[in-house]
């Protein structure tokens, strides 16, 4: 068991343990990083780390969602920037995966099945929380467009639940087949684009 911290204390290290979770994880994925990796850098007891978090994937998820939420604010960024259309929702969808798999983070979760260990270990509240911030952020970011009936009304938990499918085709990639896998996104992207928003020319056409 660690010792007890005071309160300015535990500031200190929470923000230490995620300065240095970001760090460790970045470089090394979920997997190859222990609790003694993360702890040593923070100059802590390991056993002082369970006073913050109940597993290192619970630090990870912490991390994960700081860096998905930049991610986020970036995208819906972007997304006001541009006049909607078919074929320019299309590049965004697209600009948004290649961003979002370039994140360290996230594209540990796809290519070193981070994604089941943070299922197993992270509390499903933690996780239906998290749903259910994105699932605002998306209804936030599209809410104008359905409003004006440039982007079909679609109910935020489905929007979602779209947009979640997307990222975890990445997840199936050599299920699907990898030398398929980039035919089978770009026609995903071009029936999503052309399915949701109702102004421009078709993708497929």
């Amino acid at each position: 068991m660690g010792r007890q911290f005071s309160e300015a204390e535990r500031v200190d290290i929470l923000n230490l343990l995620i300065k240095k979770g970001k760090k460790l994880f970045g470089a090394r994925g979920l997997k190859k990083t222990t609790i003694y990796d993360i702890t040593r850098e923070v100059g802590i007891a390991q056993g002082s780390f369970y006073s913050f978090f109940d597993s290192k994937e619970e630090l990870y998820f912490e991390v994960l969602e700081m860096e998905e939420r930049v991610l986020w604010e970036s995208l819906r960024s972007h997304l006001g920037d541009i006049r909607l259309n078919r074929k320019s929702f299309r590049r965004f969808l697209s600009t948004s995966l290649d961003l979002i798999h370039e994140n360290p983070f996230i594209r540990d979760l796809v290519q070193n099945n981070s994604y089941s260990k943070l299922l197993e270990k992270v509390p499903a509240s933690k996780m239906s929380a998290h749903l259910a911030e994105e699932r605002s952020i998306l209804m936030e970011s599209f809410d104008s467009y359905q409003q004006a009936g440039t982007m079909k009304k679609v109910k935020p938990n489905i929007l979602a639940g779209l947009f979640h499918a997307l990222f975890l085709l990445y997840l199936h990639r050599e299920d699907i087949g990898v030398d398929i896998f980039g035919d089978v996104i770009d026609l995903m992207l071009d029936l999503t684009s052309d399915g949701l928003v109702n102004r421009g020319d078709r993708n497929l056409e």
